[in-house]
């Protein structure tokens, strides 16, 4: 709280005129008063220092995971934090929403400049928020006119980043990347399509792949332009992980689909360090976790 003090006025005179002796000669003085008059202020509220540090200084590239911690002083006594993200000079959304966890980690699929926001308020029913914005910027992997493939923290999984179109007029359509292993006669799957930006890389997550296995792989476009292939080896299994064993009780027969062989596997009991989901192909080998 912060107090005024305020001096309405001071008696003056001598102990005689006080005590109602004879007063001396002249003009008489109007008596004086004193009052201390104390006035409540409005109470302060001291704004937070909110810091965001990612833990890798820009720029950084695409498809890198990217931990943003925020640190709050001065700030609420239970904070909870939100964060958002999006273009720099674009809307930004919701990534993660209020939690009591002051960091978040991101794996920005896009080259181009970015803004991350984080929101924080005393407790989940707290209606006073704060809020503080970093600008960060990520780098395409690609250099040049070739493909780009990148292994990921899963020995299974494989980042592909497709070289930029060329800017111009009209549609540029749509872009996916064909996977196979490396044989004389490759029997091709694909992922998803994404659209392709002008003058900018177009990146997939690569899985359902076998460990330990050399692969092909090309990107496609919607007009039938297709690259020259590159060649992908995954890892191996981790051994910190227990990895069950699944026994095929009936082999695909001659009339099964063979492009539909991915099996999910929700795990109902497994030991503490076991992936759980993971997906088999109908042979029963681990083609992702």
């Amino acid at each position: 709280m912060w107090f005024q003090s305020v001096l309405k006025s001071l008696e003056f005179g001598t102990p005689r005129t006080r005590a109602g002796r004879a007063r001396p000669v002249g003009p008489r003085k109007r008596p004086g008063t004193c009052k201390l008059l104390l006035e409540l202020l409005e109470n302060r509220t001291v704004p937070s220092t909110i810091s965001l540090v990612p833990s890798e200084a820009a720029p950084q590239l695409v498809g890198e995971r990217i931990t943003w911690t925020a640190t709050v002083t001065d700030g609420p006594a239970a904070p909870v934090f939100q964060f958002s993200d999006g273009p720099a000079h674009g809307p930004l959304h919701v990534v993660r929403d209020f939690s009591t966890n002051n960091t978040f980690t991101w794996a920005p699929m896009q080259e181009g400049n970015y803004k991350i926001m984080v929101t924080i308020k005393d407790g989940f029913a707290g209606t006073n928020a704060e809020s503080a914005d970093v600008s960060d910027v990520v780098n395409s992997r690609v250099t040049g006119a070739d493909a780009v493939i990148t292994p990921t923290l899963n020995p299974l999984v494989a980042l592909y980043s497709v070289p930029p179109t060329q800017p111009g007029p009209g549609p540029h359509g749509t872009v996916h990347v064909e996977f196979s292993v490396a044989a004389d006669q490759p029997s091709w799957r694909s992922t998803n399509a994404l659209p392709s930006m002008p003058g900018k890389s177009t990146n997939f997550f690569v899985a359902g792949m076998l460990p330990n296995t050399t692969y092909e792989m090309r990107d496609v476009f919607s007009d039938g332009a297709t690259s020259p292939t590159s060649l992908f080896t995954t890892g191996s299994l981790p051994t910190t992980l227990s990895f069950p064993t699944f026994t095929v009780q009936q082999p695909p027969g001659p009339g099964s689909d063979a492009e539909q062989d991915m099996i999910f596997h929700q795990l109902t009991r497994s030991a503490s360090n076991g992936p759980n989901p993971l997906a088999t192909d109908l042979q029963g080998r681990v083609v992702w976790y």
